[in-house]
């Protein structure tokens, strides 16, 4: 369960960068 909910931060960390990244 850890490493999953540490993945899925992960995923939403780089989903959060790409969208700024769309932003620019």
């Amino acid at each position: 369960i850890s490493s999953f909910s540490k993945e899925t931060e992960v995923q939403m960390v780089v989903s959060a960068s790409d969208i700024k990244d769309k932003y620019k």
